[in-house]
């Protein structure tokens, strides 16, 4: 089922590189603490990709730059995860690719302050994620040293949860989280059903 997992995540990337599209997804299910301070009129994909290429068979990406109601940029980087099950490493990944996207920022404007970046992954495995949404998880008890690690939250969507009344935004994206869903619940029960349909 993974070549099935892979396709559907590379079709509903493609239906989220539509910022219209993308600014529904935002909207609907981002929190609203970072939905209502983003101007989503004026949202932009940034072309390229910041996954290291031996790792494209399980993740891939996509960044927006947006203006924030203060008029000051910020980023939504979406990173799919194409794994059937939760990458304990996540948020390892994202602060690199994060990493990489003030870099190029850097590398365009030569200026500072750096523009926010608020990381999504967007899951839809077999697996419950159970995995804790921020950085410095990953440590072994870092108690009074955690003030120098490095820390973030990211946002999770786990789409192969949400029932269907939960879906809401445009048309296109109903279909795409509609069609999401019916992988996911096709993906979850094919090991069963490829038994009976053997026997």
């Amino acid at each position: 089922m993974s070549e099935l997992s892979n396709a559907h995540d590379r079709f509903f990337k493609v239906f989220l590189s539509n910022p219209q599209t993308a600014a529904d997804f935002i909207r609907y299910y981002l929190p609203e603490q970072v939905s209502d301070h983003l101007d989503l009129s004026q949202l932009t994909l940034i072309e390229g990709s910041f996954v290291d290429e031996e790792l494209q068979q399980h993740f891939s990406d996509l960044l927006y730059q947006v203006k924030r109601n203060n008029n000051a940029d910020a980023y939504i980087y979406v990173l799919f995860e194409h794994k059937s099950y939760p990458d304990k490493l996540i948020a390892f990944q994202l602060l690199r690719y994060m990493t990489k996207i003030w870099q190029q920022f850097l590398k365009e404007n030569n200026k500072t302050p750096l523009p926010p970046i608020v990381p999504v992954v967007i899951y839809h495995g077999q697996k419950n994620w159970k995995i804790a949404l921020n950085f410095q998880s990953l440590f072994n008890d870092p108690g009074e040293l955690s003030p120098f690690l490095p820390e973030f939250h990211y946002h999770l969507s786990d789409l192969s949860r949400y029932e269907d009344e939960e879906i809401k935004g445009d048309v296109i994206l109903r279909t795409a989280l509609l069609l999401d869903f019916g992988q996911s619940q096709l993906a979850r029960h094919w090991p069963s059903k490829k038994k009976q349909l053997k026997n």
